[in-house]
């Protein structure tokens, strides 16, 4: 984000970027948070399991799975609305400078041109928001109908969210487990957890857990990466028009 002062005209834009970015960010660490829970669950499982019971010192064995959960914790759907909502104002404030602060401009994200009446579509609302001849050209590439498919993207993620209803989202979860026994003390300082004295000969039992967690849209794309994809594009969006203002 470039170093502007709190009267450029374009400054509000950069902050609603700023703040999408932050929310990224705690969604990061709240996804991260859950994989360690999950990790802990899977652990204690291991503890209380008759699996580890079969081994004899010396053997080890693997497991990889994966989970689709119906549904995820609601603070996920609330940040990902917070991040779309900062990101379509970045664009609107935008809108806002290059029309000369006029009321009623929104960035438009329009699949039309010109309607055949000529009331709808990107033309007619450039006519509208009497748009400067000079922004027009910039803002016609990035509409949905001439081949930009990031503003599409961000306007159908958006509008459920809009219609005040929070985002579906789906988690996914992939994980692989190493249980290894030894005899007491082999596992001395080695990353993971150590059950003591849990198997045959009272032999140590070493659980590995290695997860990772994916939120999705219903469609399948991976939550956090769109995301940084669209904030991203917004960004250089918004470095684009820098000389409209100079």
């Amino acid at each position: 984000m470039p170093l502007l002062t709190p009267d450029h005209p374009l400054s509000g834009s950069w902050e609603r970027i700023a703040r999408a970015d932050s929310h990224i960010r705690q969604m990061k660490r709240r996804a991260r948070a859950l994989e360690r829970l999950i990790e802990d669950k899977a652990v204690a499982y291991h503890q209380t399991s008759s699996l580890q019971l079969l081994l004899k010192p010396g053997e080890r064995i693997a497991r990889s799975y994966n989970q689709i959960f119906p549904t995820t914790p609601p603070i996920f759907p609330i940040i990902a609305g917070e991040v779309i909502y900062n990101l379509r104002s970045a664009l609107d404030y935008l809108m806002y400078e290059l029309c000369g602060h006029r009321s009623g401009t929104q960035f438009p994200i329009e699949d039309i041109k010109r309607s055949k009446d000529g009331k709808h579509g990107f033309d007619a609302r450039m006519d509208e928001m009497k748009v400067p001849a000079s922004a027009r050209g910039p803002l016609e590439a990035l509409q949905p109908y001439a081949g930009c498919a990031w503003t599409k993207t961000l306007r159908e993620i958006s509008n459920p969210d809009k219609h005040r209803r929070l985002t579906v989202l789906y988690g996914k979860w992939s994980a692989r487990h190493t249980i290894e026994v030894q005899h007491s003390g082999a596992f001395l300082d080695r990353p993971g957890k150590v059950f003591k004295a849990a198997s045959h000969a009272d032999a140590d039992v070493h659980v590995d857990c290695e997860g990772s967690i994916e939120i999705q849209f219903p469609d399948g794309r991976a939550v956090l990466e769109t995301l940084e994809i669209l904030k991203r594009h917004v960004s250089q969006t918004i470095l684009s028009f820098e000389p409209e203002f100079k």
